[in-house]
């Protein structure tokens, strides 16, 4: 799997989401809620690999149809990570 805008390849561990294997691989990716589905904050958008991809589950679909999300916007926590995927994690907001 690659992380964008840092072309990061990284193993994946099957069952993973992408948000775990992000921070197991220490990607950047905000995550407020603790990987719960309710803040929105982890969103990545795929680049690669999307036609795999399952319908929205209940949680994400509702953050998403809320933010108006295109289709290639997901969140991370609710999302299992698969060979070939490639996202690219917005960058963090600096205080």
């Amino acid at each position: 799997m690659v992380f964008w805008p840092d072309a990061k390849r990284v193993e994946i561990f099957e069952g993973e989401t992408i948000l775990e294997t992000a921070l197991r691989n220490r990607v950047e990716i905000e995550h407020s809620c603790g990987g719960m589905g309710s803040c929105g904050t982890c969103r990545v958008f795929v680049e690669k690999g999307l036609e795999n991809f399952d319908a929205r589950n209940e949680v994400e679909k509702e953050i998403a149809d809320d933010r108006q999300f295109l289709p290639g916007e997901r969140l991370a926590c609710q999302n299992i990570v698969f060979q070939g995927l490639e996202v690219k994690v917005p960058r963090q907001k600096k205080d």
